[in-house]
């Protein structure tokens, strides 16, 4: 895994989980080994809706610029 974030909505309703793998083996493999427990947490959401994008564009700002 490159890194994970998790984002609420601000209203409190939703849940996003944003996670980059270095390849979509690291991904299976992640999966594989930990399969049960995320489907243990499933109940705990009123809809999970997985999907897997590939990064077309993007941009990061140079530390100095910021103020």
């Amino acid at each position: 895994m490159i890194g994970a974030s998790l984002h609420r909505s601000r209203d409190g309703t939703r849940v996003v989980n944003y996670a980059q793998w270095r390849s979509k083996a690291d991904l299976d493999r992640f999966q594989k080994k930990y399969r049960e427990q995320m489907d243990a947490r499933r109940q705990f959401a009123e809809h999970v809706d997985p999907h897997l994008y590939e990064i077309v564009y993007l941009y990061e700002q140079k530390d100095e610029l910021i103020s």
